[in-house]
């Protein structure tokens, strides 16, 4: 019985319902929830927080996942999680920032590892089995990216263009040098393609990529290694290259 003018409330049937919460895990494994209420510090848990997000937009998809569906997956309160994010575009755009760095940092590794004098093919070869390697690792970036559950926001939007064009732009790079792309005729001193040319046809191998990237994952069953995928997908793409540049002149008449 409550004291006189303290309404009484009767708690056994209450339960913490963000502890009974689970989601379908369809690409990702089930993954034990963090369970330690220990105090960490604010960097690492930040990182467990971020962590659990990024299994459930992969899992759910951004819309459908919730702040309780995150809490619970990292085993704190709704409190906590409010703390180092004040809302869920906050933690997709945190992640975001991180899966596209790593796809950059991905692309500059393979292209460093390219003999200077192997030639746009090489580089391009290496760009594109960079970008399968991305799509392909369990971590989910890429569905977290380009997955079909798109987030209309403009800092979203923003943050995606600037890839676009980083990407464009190291491809476009490739293209503009390669003296095996020149038309006949031509010395090794022009410029293989003007730069308005160049970043065009990245920007269509870029887009070529990402669709290819994308049906090679939506298909399970028989598909390629992804190795095997993206060198398909580079000898297209080359040889294609190489018939715009000894085409060029005939189609500028």
């Amino acid at each position: 019985m409550g004291k006189p003018g303290i309404p009484h409330v009767d708690r056994s049937g209450q339960q913490v319902c963000g502890h009974l919460r689970r989601i379908s895990l369809a690409y990702h494994p089930v993954v034990p929830r963090m369970t330690s209420h220990a105090r960490k510090p604010r960097d690492e848990r930040r990182a467990e927080l971020l962590a659990a997000a990024q299994v459930v937009f992969v899992a759910s998809g951004y819309h459908a996942a919730s702040m309780d569906d995150i809490a619970d997956h990292a085993g704190v309160s709704k409190p906590v999680l409010y703390q180092h994010f004040p809302g869920k575009l906050y933690l997709y755009v945190a992640l975001l920032d991180g899966a596209t760095t790593r796809l950059i940092s991905r692309i500059d590794e393979a292209l460093a590892a390219v003999d200077p004098d192997a030639g746009a093919g090489a580089g391009l070869a290496a760009v594109i089995g960079a970008y399968f390697a991305f799509v392909a690792d369990p971590n989910g970036d890429f569905r977290l990216v380009f997955g079909g559950d798109r987030v209309n926001d403009a800092i979203v939007h923003e943050r995606l263009r600037r890839l676009d064009d980083s990407l464009t732009e190291r491809i476009a790079g490739l293209l503009a040098q390669d003296a095996a792309l020149l038309p006949p005729g031509h010395t090794a001193g022009d410029s293989a393609l003007p730069t308005s040319d160049a970043l065009l046809v990245a920007a269509g191998l870029l887009g070529m990529a990402q669709r290819a990237a994308a049906h090679w994952l939506a298909t399970e069953d028989g598909r390629e290694a992804s190795e095997v995928a993206a060198s398909i997908i580079a000898n297209v793409a080359w040889r294609g290259l190489w018939g715009l540049s000894h085409s060029r002149d005939s189609t500028r008449e």
